[in-house]
């Protein structure tokens, strides 16, 4: 079992003179986590201090993305007018590479998912009938090249977040979670994050047969948000 975690908000820690990158490395390194074999990765979604890590430790580094049209906070501060989605382009792949190991977006980065209309009302379509608009009434698209695009790059992919409830599904899925971490492996995703670590771990585990673990190994790793299955 190993460790993920994130630096939240360190352009503003820095701002107030308590900046996160050297104590979290000092206390990595004083539990014996200091390379890149290391069963840990450090998350962000800024930019800078993935970069000053990058600079203090060997572990392994993931950008995270947010929605296309938002920007790292540092890139705010800064001026910088650059928004995720020039970051999940080949140009911001290979910048990302030579900071980061990997990379961490949002699912629907991978596989859009859009609402449709079908009735004409100029208001997305409530399609399982349950009075609120959610994923399970959205439409998944084909899917785009950013895994392909990141592996070119060299930087493995985890993807966010998955769930097993019925709103979080779309409607493909027919209400089967399996079906979902299936299709973003067979996509060669190489690891995830779930609420529901035992329904992907199944399929991990059928998927990727278990082999001593590598954090850039690649395939069938998974990372929760919670600690059991609700």
């Amino acid at each position: 079992i190993g460790i993920y975690p994130e630096t939240k908000h360190p352009t503003y820690f820095d701002s107030i003179g308590l900046s996160l990158e050297e104590p979290l490395v000092q206390i990595l390194n004083e539990n014996g986590y200091s390379d890149r074999n290391s069963p840990v990765f450090i998350q962000s979604f800024e930019v800078a201090n993935l970069k000053d890590l990058n600079e203090l430790t060997d572990v392994p580094l993931v950008q995270l993305f947010d929605a296309t049209n938002a920007r790292p906070y540092d890139f705010v501060v800064s001026g910088d007018s650059r928004t995720y989605a020039d970051l999940v382009t080949p140009t911001g792949l290979a910048e990302i590479a030579t900071y980061a190991d990997g990379i961490g977006p949002w699912k629907r980065l991978i596989i859009p998912a859009a609402p449709v209309d079908f009735n004409g009302d100029g208001q997305p379509d409530d399609l399982n009938g349950d009075g609120v608009i959610s994923d399970a009434d959205y439409i998944l698209q084909d899917p785009t090249s950013l895994i392909d695009d990141a592996h070119a790059a060299g930087l493995v992919v985890h993807a966010y977040t998955f769930r097993s409830d019925d709103r979080y599904l779309a409607p493909e899925y027919n209400g089967n979670p399996q079906a979902e971490y299936e299709q973003f492996f067979s996509l060669g995703l190489d690891g995830l994050f779930t609420d529901f670590p035992g329904t992907g771990f199944e399929v991990a585990s059928r998927l990727y047969p278990y082999t001593q673990p590598d954090p850039l190994g690649g395939v069938g790793l998974l990372t929760t948000t919670n600690t059991t299955e609700a």
